[in-house]
């Protein structure tokens, strides 16, 4: 019995049953309208399948299946359809306002195929009547409209008007990255009216637009010093040197207008050991005195090398602005005493040990993780990024690294290397920054 058969879960079994009843033809539809009331809801599925295939009689069963109360059902009818090459566009625009999201779906990724002019309205209504959150969903209206992504995206814009951007169009227009979209994406990357998630996801946007006209878009994001500047930065990062922005851009602009690291040779850094004897003031003896504040930021110009002091300074260590307020003078000079004690979140050390037997140094702000293939998705290399002492930094390529280890000590120098030794310096150091 070859209905019998179709209940199988061999494969091979099912398939030859599934043979038999399309020989069969329109006299195997009772027995398979039957079956769908099969208790098993994946067994009461099997018949649909082959309804197409038994003649006018059983594509039309499979048609009125198009109503089913059930969505599943009607999920299924039309999968089989489409799958016994029926013209499926007509059934498209029938289901493409169901009340089941899980149709829709299967709707807008059933046209990957066809005409702009043909499927523009069906995934039109499919998009308004997406609820903004699934992922799914909005894959499906990406994968419909592969190749018009741009046309699609100006048409839903001009249908929004002048409005403002909801979430749900933002999400569409990241999905379908448009190089007309990248006048609006640049004011909203930087428009502090927006939070900091619709900030990166104009950023992110962006970054996903094929052409030149993306990389020079990051650059005037980066340029307008917007609060996410550091984040438009990260992607010149991620897409250049290698991967897709290679030649769209004048590398050497970006690293001087964005501060986008070069690729280039190693150059080894190894940072100063503590001393193994100290020659320093003692924390009693400096605690003592009275510190002199004027005094105080003078010999505070010894640390502008690795630290933003007042309106001076270089960012690798962390800012002093603000640091001293909320910490005794007691604390402070512990602090600059014994920089490897209390260690900065995000600031501990890393060492870079080189194929060839040299070392860096410093802070490792990406890349960290050992590439396996040592290339990226364009066959160029992959990097690890690292600061070192002055806030100089360096791209160098993973094929030249043995290995990355944690030091666990910190890149700020011991007093002794600023020849920062004397008590009562070290107490107006302490007071100036108290009150910085």
């Amino acid at each position: 019995d070859l209905i019998e058969l179709l209940k199988s879960p061999a494969d091979n079994v099912r398939f030859l049953a599934i043979e038999g009843l399309k020989k069969t033809g329109s006299d195997a539809i009772a027995a398979l309208k039957e079956l769908m009331k099969h208790s098993n809801p994946w067994i009461a599925a099997r018949p649909i399948w082959i309804l197409p295939h038994l003649g006018e009689e059983g594509k039309k069963v499979c048609l009125e299946l198009l109503n089913s109360k059930n969505s599943k059902t009607r999920l299924v009818a039309y999968k089989a359809l489409r799958r016994a090459d029926i013209n499926i566009l007509p059934y498209a625009k029938k289901l493409c306002s169901d009340g089941d999201a899980a149709v829709r779906r299967e709707v807008a990724i059933s046209l990957r195929n066809f005409s702009f002019n043909e499927k523009v309205e069906i995934i039109t209504t499919i998009y308004e009547l997406w609820d903004g959150i699934d992922k799914t969903y909005l894959e499906a209206i990406g994968l419909s409209m592969t190749n018009f992504e741009n046309k699609f995206w100006n048409s839903i814009n001009n249908k929004r008007g002048s409005g403002n951007w909801t979430t749900k169009f933002s999400k569409i227009t990241w999905r379908l990255y448009p190089v007309d979209a990248l006048p609006e994406l640049i004011k909203r990357s930087s428009d502090s009216l927006l939070t900091e998630v619709e900030r990166k996801l104009a950023i992110d946007t962006i970054a996903f637009v094929e052409g030149p006209k993306a990389p020079q878009a990051m650059l005037e994001v980066y340029k307008a010093s917007g609060p996410q500047k550091d984040y438009a930065q990260m992607w010149f990062t991620l897409n250049l040197d290698g991967n897709k922005w290679d030649g769209l851009i004048d590398r050497d602009m970006v690293a001087e207008q964005a501060g986008v690291t070069k690729p280039g040779l190693p150059v080894p850094y190894e940072h100063p050991a503590p001393p193994k004897e100290r020659e320093v003031a003692k924390l009693g003896d400096i605690l003592k005195l009275k510190g002199n504040e004027k005094q105080g930021e003078v010999v505070a110009m010894r640390c502008v090398m690795c630290h933003v002091v007042g309106d001076k300074g270089t960012v690798f260590g962390p800012s002093l602005n603000g640091w001293g307020k909320s910490r005794s003078h007691e604390q402070i000079l512990t602090a600059i005493l014994n920089p490897d004690t209390d260690i900065a979140h995000g600031y501990d050390a890393s060492r870079v040990h080189l194929k060839d037997g040299r070392v860096i140094d410093g802070l490792v702000k990406s890349g960290k993780e050992r590439a396996w293939h040592f290339v990226n998705i364009r066959g160029g290399d992959s990097y690890l990024v690292i600061k070192t002492a002055g806030g100089v930094e360096q791209k160098i390529s993973w094929r030249l690294i043995k290995e990355v280890k944690s030091t666990k000590k910190s890149m700020m120098l011991y007093p002794e290397n600023l020849g920062l030794t004397k008590a009562q310096d070290l107490s107006d150091l302490a007071s100036y920054l108290k009150n910085l």
